[in-house]
C-alpha cells in the first residue's frame, strides 16, 4: 500500500538511474514489474541491490522471439513504462513509443538517459561526471585551480536523473488520468543537473569565461555548448542566465520560461478572482 497504490509500472531494466526511479515509485506504493536480462544469479538472493526493492522481477531475453510480445502484454495493463536504453534501442526491439501507444494510448513512456533524446551527443556514451560537467553543475563544486572531484553519482544519476524522471512520470500520469492520453517523458541527466542550479544562479557569477578545469564547463560555457544549445537548455531572461524547465514532455511542452513577477504584481487580479474587490 502507499499513495501510488493502483499505479502499475513496467520497467525495462537497464544500468543507471532508471532502476532507482522505479524503486522510488515502488516505495510510494506503485506496482513495479521489472523486466530483467538472463543472468547466472537468477533465483539467487541479492539484498544489496536496493534499487530493485519492492519490485516484481521477470527474466526475459528481449532478443528472443516472443519476449517483446510478453512486455507488450504487460504494457496493456500498465500506466507507465520506464526505460533507460540509449536512443533507438527500444525502437529496434519493437518496443518503442509508437508501438506501445498503439496498444495503450494513455501510457506514460518515460525515457531516462544522460544526454536526452535529441542533440548531437544523444548517442554518446557517458557517465555521471560527463553529464554534470557539460551541464555546468560540476563547475559549482570545483574550487578554483583544483582538480574536479564529482560527487558520487548524486548530482547527475540520482538528483538530475532519477528524481527528475519521477517528477515527470507523476506529472504525466496526472494528465493521462484527466485526458486519457499518455506521452513520452524525456528525462536527461544533463537537463536535470542543470535545472538543479536555478536556485544558485541568482547569486552566481555568470560572467565567468574561463573553465575551472579542462573538461568542466563554467555556466556561460555550458550555455554555449553545442549539445545544450541544440536542446535549448539555457535561457537569458531579463539579463539573468537560467535553465529551462526539466524534464521534457513530447506531447505537452512546458510553458515558456517566465519572467519573475514584481512583488505583489498580481494582487488585484487574485483578489478579484476571489471576489474581494474591496480588499
Amino acid at each position: 500500500m502507499g499513495v501510488l497504490d493502483g499505479v502499475k509500472i513496467v520497467e525495462v531494466s537497464a544500468l543507471g538511474p532508471a532502476p532507482l526511479c522505479a524503486a522510488m515509485l515502488a516505495d510510494l506504493g506503485a506496482d513495479v514489474i521489472t523486466v530483467e536480462r538472463p543472468a547466472d544469479d537468477a533465483g539467487m538472493p541479492r539484498p544489496t541491490e536496493i534499487y530493485n526493492r519492492g519490485k516484481r522481477s521477470v527474466v526475459l531475453d528481449l532478443k528472443h522471439p516472443g519476449s517483446c510480445d510478453i512486455v507488450l502484454e504487460l504494457v496493456d495493463d500498465a500506466n507507465v513504462l520506464i526505460e533507460g536504453m540509449r536512443p533507438g534501442v527500444m525502437e529496434r526491439l519493437g518496443l518503442g513509443p509508437d508501438v506501445c501507444f498503439a496498444r495503450k494510448p494513455s501510457l506514460v513512456y518515460a525515457r531516462m538517459t544522460g544526454w536526452g533524446q535529441d542533440g548531437p551527443l544523444k548517442r554518446t556514451a557517458g557517465h555521471d561526471g560527463n553529464y554534470i560537467a557539460i551541464s555546468g553543475a560540476l563547475s559549482m563544486c570545483v574550487a578554483e585551480g583544483l582538480r574536479p572531484e564529482p560527487p558520487p553519482g548524486l548530482m547527475g544519476d540520482v538528483a538530475g536523473g532519477a528524481l527528475y524522471c519521477a517528477i515527470g512520470i507523476l506529472a504525466a500520469v496526472l494528465r493521462a488520468r484527466r485526458e486519457g492520453v499518455g506521452q513520452v517523458v524525456d528525462a536527461a541527466m544533463v537537463d536535470g543537473s542543470a535545472h538543479l542550479m536555478n536556485h544558485l544562479l541568482s547569486g552566481a557569477d555568470t560572467r565567468m569565461s574561463a573553465p575551472r578545469a579542462e573538461a568542466v564547463l563554467s555556466l556561460p560555457e555550458a550555455a554555449r555548448h553545442p549539445h545544450n544549445v541544440a536542446r535549448e537548455l539555457y535561457a537569458s531572461i531579463d539579463g539573468v542566465l537560467q535553465v529551462r524547465a526539466a524534464p521534457r514532455f513530447l506531447s505537452t511542452p512546458s510553458a515558456p520560461t517566465a519572467r519573475v513577477p514584481a512583488r505583489g504584481q498580481h494582487t488585484k487580479e487574485i483578489m478579484e478572482m476571489l471576489g474581494r474587490r474591496g480588499a
